[in-house]
């Protein structure tokens, strides 16, 4: 077995490869045997770095999952034109993704539906990002509705959250669907509503 002597790398190469595992197979069926086979590392290296499978699926929550999370949706926010900015990302978004990813769908996600109910710590990291991401958008609607592009009465909280909840919505449906052209038109149904709150 590969011996890793840097103790940051070996606890970055554990959190990386028992990500993918969660992804391929979800929390539950995640194998731990599989980890410590694809990772390269002992056993004893696994749990002296994380005592159980339940802490080392919170670690791969808050360390990794989160942060490539909010890259993925505070990027189109970022900009003058923010809700232009997000529906050209959502219409783009079918193209830019494997079929595997398609089928694998969002790992938080897919964490959300799997943990919530079974795990509190889960459950309360879900809610967390989704708050951020519910903010995001909401700080996005009151940018545009600054530069006059969001027409006036628009409820910018709810509004957001009801685009939070219909990207989740379609996120969960691609699993099942494996369908691109399904979710290309669903996500076109989302941009559709954005573009009734625009002036």
């Amino acid at each position: 077995m590969q011996s890793v002597k840097d103790p940051t790398a070996t606890r970055l190469r554990i959190l990386q490869v028992a990500a993918g595992e969660i992804i391929n197979n979800g929390y539950k069926a995640a194998s731990l045997a599989n980890i410590l086979a694809n990772s390269g590392v002992s056993k004893g290296a696994l749990y002296h770095h994380f005592p159980s499978k339940l802490a080392l699926g919170h670690a791969v929550f808050e360390e990794l999952y989160v942060d490539r999370f909010q890259h993925f949706w505070g990027f189109p926010l970022e900009n003058e034109a923010p809700i232009q900015a997000l529906c050209d990302f959502l219409l783009a978004l079918p193209s830019q993704i494997t079929e595997d990813e398609m089928t694998q769908g969002c790992p938080v996600c897919s964490l959300a539906m799997e943990m919530s109910a079974e795990d509190e710590c889960f459950r309360s990291q879900v809610q967390e990002l989704f708050e951020w991401l519910c903010k995001r958008v909401q700080a996005a609607f009151v940018l545009a509705q600054q530069n006059g592009q969001l027409k006036d009465g628009v409820n910018l909280e709810a509004s957001a959250r009801f685009i939070v909840a219909s990207i989740q919505g379609v996120q969960m449906q691609a699993r099942y669907m494996e369908d691109k052209a399904k979710v290309s038109e669903t996500l076109i149904a989302v941009v559709d509503y954005l573009k009734l709150l625009m002036r």
